[in-house]
């Protein structure tokens, strides 16, 4: 099955609070597992308040939550405002230990200085890219050299019949609108042979790799630069 692009960009009220219900649906899946991992990886630090870069933040569910859990200035990204003021909305409802900043921006020109998050997460947005390398070397420009960089997205099933078996079974739930979704992300997003060729970009020392749900790949990577 051929990758079949969707923007880059989720504008519209609509189209940010549909995207707001999936992840607020499937929370145990897309939110959950990653602040564990974060946790997990930074136990070490315990004592240190960190900095972690959320980049396609959408909105912001991730980012609070790792803001609610972890002592840490988080910077939530996205290019699209529309996101971004429903990221704001929820905000007003969750008592955060760390502070939350919200940014609009590229994630090809992130207006950071290099090596300067402790954590950087993107989920769930390299499928909205038609080429994710200028984001990917983003990523390593803004991460310490100690740093931790964790990925997650979808891969894109072989045919459209598992296309098709994916929405109704996990999107049973949705509106037509989220179904929406759903069916372009799912259509847009790598291969698991795509996944690895950016995985090597990324560079494979110290890399993990691993699936969740039937059709999610996700990868952590404990950065090993000398300065």
């Amino acid at each position: 099955m051929k990758r079949i692009l969707e923007n880059e960009a989720m504008n519209g009220a609509e189209t940010a609070l549909g995207y707001d219900k999936i992840v607020e649906q499937h929370y145990r899946w897309l939110i959950e597992p990653h602040v564990n991992r974060i946790l997990k990886l930074t136990a070490f630090e315990q004592n240190k308040k960190l900095s972690i870069l959320d980049i396609g933040c959408g909105t912001g569910r991730l980012s609070l939550e790792i803001a609610k859990k972890a002592q840490a200035d988080v910077y939530s990204v996205d290019c699209s405002l529309d996101m971004l003021r429903v990221l704001d909305a929820n905000m007003a409802h969750t008592h955060t230990k760390g502070g939350v900043r919200l940014i609009s921006a590229d994630a090809k020109k992130l207006p950071f200085r290099d090596r300067c998050f402790d954590v950087v997460v993107c989920v769930n947005m390299f499928h909205h890219m038609p080429d994710p390398l200028g984001a990917l070397r983003q990523i390593k420009r803004v991460v310490k050299d100690d740093g931790i960089v964790i990925l997650s997205d979808l891969t894109r099933p072989v045919s459209p019949i598992l296309v098709d078996l994916y929405v109704s079974v996990f999107g049973v739930l949705y509106d037509d609108v989220m179904k929406k979704q759903y069916r372009n992300s799912l259509s847009a997003s790598f291969s698991a042979g795509e996944w690895r060729r950016l995985a090597a970009r990324l560079g494979r020392r110290g890399l993990t790799m691993f699936n969740s749900f039937p059709h999610y790949i996700n990868m952590h990577k404990k950065m090993q630069r000398h300065s």
